[in-house]
This record gives C-alpha cells, sequence and structure tokens, in this order.
C-alpha cells in the first residue's frame, strides 16, 4: 500500500508548552492538514518569554486552545481538534488513538511520555519524542511496527530524593520537607474538604497534634487559626517576595475552589506552592516568595527558547524521515552561541524490555467490570498460558488466584502482563524465562463521546 504524503496525514502532539508551540508552528509551516493537540495546562504570565503562540490575551486559558487559535489564524486551511484532558483521562481509548498515523511527544515528565509509548506499541504508530532540560536537547523517533526499540528500552526512570516519613510529617526543617508534605495532602485529595474543614485539620489540629507528642521539640511551632479575608487580594507583583499568613491563606483559598471546580497543573502547583509556605510559616522556616516556591514544587530548569527551536525543527524532521535519533547540547553557552548536534540510527530494541519486547495485546470489552476469569480466558487465546496482570507494578490477577470469578473494575485501558514459566524447576534453563506483553482493553462502547 502506498504510504500517505505528509500533508495528507493525521498527526497528534501530546503536549502544548515550548517544545509544543514550536512544532505546531513547524508543522503548519510544513503543509500538514490535520492536527489533534492534547494538555489540559493553563498559559501562566510566565510562559509568554518563550512560549511564542500565546500573548497576554491567553494567560488563564487552556494552551491547546491558545495554540489552535493562532494556527487558524495564520493557516486558516488548517484543520486543529484539542482536548483539554490529561492523557491518563479513560475517554482516550484505543479506537481513538488509533485514527492517526503519527503520534507526537512534546511532554515534560517521564508518566506521560512511557504512557504514550506504549498506546503507540499498541496501535502500530511511529511515535516521535522531542524534550529539553536547559541547554540539552534530544529528538528520538521509536517505531516497533518496524523494528525498532521503544521509549521504555533505555529504563529512563525518575529519579527521586529520599526523606523520612516522621521527618516530614512531624520535624520538618527544610523547604523541600514542607513540599513533600503538601505533595501529600494533594495526593490525599484533601482540597475536596470544605475551606474552614481543610484549614483546621491540616493547619491547626496536625501542629497541636505534634506538640502533644513532643512538647519540648515543638515549642516554638505556630498553628494558624482561619486567617483568609476576602478582602485581601495577592498581585504578581506581591508572589516575587515573601508572602505574610494572610496573603497565602487568600492563595490556598482560591487554589482549593479551583480545584474542586477542575483539577489542573495551574492549580495544583498554587494549591502545593501555598501550603508549603504555610507550613514553613507554622514551623519557622525561613520564608521564600511564592513564584520561587512554584519554581521549587516544579523542579524548574529554566527553559531556553533556542533549545526548543532546535529540537522542534529535529522532531518535524523525523515526521518526515523517521528512523533517527538526535541530541543537542550548547557546550560554550557560556562564551558564546555554538551548538553541538550529535544524531545516529533509531533505538535498538532491548530483549527485556517490558514495553515491546513482544507484540501488545489487544483485549476487547464492552464493559468498565469483567471478570477475572474472562480476562484470563482471553490473555490464554492469545498464547499466555500463566497470566499475571500488572498495573503500575501492583498485581490486578493472577492466574492461580483462588476467585477467579470476583469481577475487576476497570479504570485504565493500558497494563502489562506477566507470562510466568512453570514448566521447569530449572533456574538454569534458558526458556525458563517469564514473557511479557503490553496489554491494552479496547473498549468498544460507541456511545462513549469525549467531553
Amino acid at each position: 500500500m502506498k504510504p500517505l504524503p505528509f500533508t495528507e496525514k493525521k498527526l497528534l502532539m501530546a503536549g502544548a508548552g515550548g517544545v509544543g508551540c514550536e512544532v505546531a508552528k513547524n508543522l503548519a509551516l510544513m503543509g500538514c492538514s490535520d492536527l489533534t493537540i492534547i494538555d489540559y495546562d493553563l498559559v501562566d504570565e510566565s510562559n509568554l518569554n518563550r512560549q511564542f503562540m500565546f500573548d497576554s490575551d491567553a494567560v488563564g486559558k487552556f494552551k491547546c486552545r491558545g495554540i489552535a487559535k493562532k494556527l487558524n489564524t495564520f493557516f486558516p486551511s488548517i484543520k486543529v481538534s484539542t482536548y483539554t484532558h490529561n492523557l491518563f483521562n479513560t475517554q482516550f481509548t484505543l479506537d481513538f488513538f488509533r485514527q492517526f498515523d503519527i503520534f507526537i511527544g512534546a511532554l515534560d515528565n517521564i508518566d506521560a511520555r512511557n504512557r504514550l509509548n506504549v498506546i503507540a506499541h499498541a496501535c502500530g504508530v511511529p511515535y516521535i519524542d522531542g524534550g529539553t532540560v536547559g541547554y540539552l536537547g534530544q529528538a528520538e523517533s521509536f517505531h516497533t511496527a518496524e523494528g525498532t526499540g521503544c521509549f521504555a528500552c533505555l529504563n529512563r526512570q525518575k529519579t527521586k530524593t529520599s526523606i523520612p516519613v516522621c521527618t516530614v510529617h512531624k520535624f520538618p526543617h527544610k523547604t523541600e520537607h514542607c513540599i513533600a508534605w503538601a505533595n501529600s495532602k494533594y495526593n490525599d485529595k484533601l482540597f475536596s474538604e470544605g475551606a474552614t474543614a481543610l484549614w483546621d485539620k491540616i493547619f491547626v489540629q496536625e501542629i497541636r497534634d505534634v506538640q502533644e507528642i513532643s512538647p519540648i521539640f515543638c515549642q516554638e511551632q505556630r498553628p494558624f487559626e482561619e486567617v483568609f479575608d476576602p478582602r485581601v487580594s495577592v498581585t504578581r507583583k506581591d508572589m516575587v517576595q515573601p508572602l505574610n499568613i494572610t496573603q497565602l491563606a487568600t492563595l490556598f483559598h482560591d487554589a482549593q475552589i479551583s480545584l474542586n471546580e477542575e483539577e489542573t497543573e495551574h492549580s495544583k502547583v498554587h494549591f502545593i506552592s501555598a501550603a508549603a509556605l504555610i507550613r514553613m510559616e507554622s514551623f519557622r522556616i525561613s520564608s521564600i516568595p511564592f513564584v520561587e516556591m512554584k519554581h521549587m514544587v516544579n523542579a524548574v530548569i529554566p527553559a531556553i527558547p533556542s533549545t526548543n527551536a532546535f529540537i522542534s525543527a529535529l522532531v518535524c524532521q523525523a515526521c518526515i524521515k523517521p528512523q533517527f535519533q538526535a541530541f543537542l547540547s550548547f557546550p560554550s553557552h557560556r562564551n558564546g552561541v555554538s551548538a553541538s548536534v550529535s544524531s545516529g540510527p533509531p533505538q535498538k530494541k532491548n530483549a527485556s524490555c517490558s514495553i515491546c519486547q513482544n507484540n501488545a495485546i489487544v483485549i476487547d470489552i464492552w464493559s468498565m467490570t469483567i471478570k477475572r476469569a474472562d480476562i484470563i480466558e482471553k490473555l490464554r487465546e492469545r498464547g499466555v498460558q500463566n497470566p499475571t496482570l500488572l498495573q503500575n507494578g501492583n498485581i490486578l490477577v493472577d492466574y492461580d488466584i483462588d476467585d477467579l470469578n470476583a469481577s475487576l473494575q476497570v479504570n485504565d485501558f493500558f497494563f502489562t502482563c506477566i507470562d510466568e514459566d512453570d514448566d521447569s524447576d530449572d533456574d538454569s534453563d534458558e526458556d525458563n524465562i517469564d514473557k511479557m506483553y503490553s496489554v491494552v482493553f479496547n473498549y468498544l462502547d460507541r456511545n462513549r463521546r469525549m467531553q
């Protein structure tokens, strides 16, 4: 079958930040006729100096819609669709992704990249990933259907610094401890509680509980009674210097309201930042400006527009000339503007990769509730004799579990499956190796529609 020309292909781009803005502009200039963008982040004023698809009118609005508006202004013939959802939203079914010819990742975190990588492998669609960190960047193309490796073949992992739990919750003495504490409150979805009840719970009662446990060590801690004042406003100018407790209470209150309306990255960062700064006030840790705290919460490394432009160009080149990888650096950025680009063949397949060592297994489902026995049967029909289904490392279904008639409530479509080799007790047998597969549940409810 003759391949489609680039101008007739349907492209999906996940991410609408610094790299995404440049990629979208380049694709339009190259003649792209159909582009879909997924991103749920909002434009912040701090984005305007490097994300050139946005202007001051776009601040506070969805990034993907801002890009679509700009593209339609200058390139009226291009069709741009936008989805303001997280890539992990279950409304994005396999059928949704199968309509595209190329996936482009302009993402800023490993979890989302791994997600798009699994989807690309299951759909047999090329995945082009671009990313930057300061003066460094990379553009890589993967197409497992053509024999290349995938994004996961290098086993890229997030690096985390371990902080003792007791330090975070009882005896914080650093900014990082307060950020970890605030992040735990966000992950526990405490923002869904009433404003006064939440404040009393985490900023008053928690402090008093710690004081009772260790009154001598904690005698300097300050539980703050509700100090929210609706008459207090916080400007962007205020945020570049340390705020008082009433100003912080205003930001915390506003972030909580925003999160209850819709969870966005913007409101999440504001919630964690405000909570961490109030925690610092309680434990008499030297405060920092709100803007600086936001950068710490995001683990921000300054974005360089030139790096974004270089990497975006390489990503777009990969859309036409697939199967290559390139790495960019500015080795002498302190003394000049020279750039170094190294390129080579695509990533080779890793024989131990949990994603692409075997073909993805697609299982059709008509309900979000499935019997475990049905899952086992469907996997065995596809040659997996002793299946164990996992999600994020947690076992969901095991082939020798007692109650196979129990039902499983599906909250995702993408899983990993291990086929345990029980044929031999000899660990030295080379054939006695557990096989791993990517498993995708293809939800067939045709009445579901994207919001």
